[in-house]
């Protein structure tokens, strides 16, 4: 388990197999992720990329956007 958030307490870290299991990562599909340059967006990004995913990152921030591609990539 990863640290205790003040919110919601405990926060189960998942590898990108379980995340396939439990979410039913589409492998050869495609999707969009908004947000996907930073926080769960992009922790969602990079997830359904591994998994698969063909996937497109949509973000305010160009040189984040650039950051995340070239990491997801």
């Amino acid at each position: 388990l990863s640290p205790p958030d003040a919110a919601i307490g405990k926060i189960p870290t998942l590898t990108i197999e379980e995340l396939s299991i439990h979410y039913r990562i589409p492998r050869d599909k495609r999707a969009s992720v908004i947000g996907g340059t930073s926080g769960v967006g992009y922790g969602t990004a990079l997830a359904m990329a591994r998994g698969g995913t063909y996937v497109t990152i949509v973000g305010r921030n160009e040189s984040k956007g650039n950051k995340a591609k070239d990491t997801i990539h």
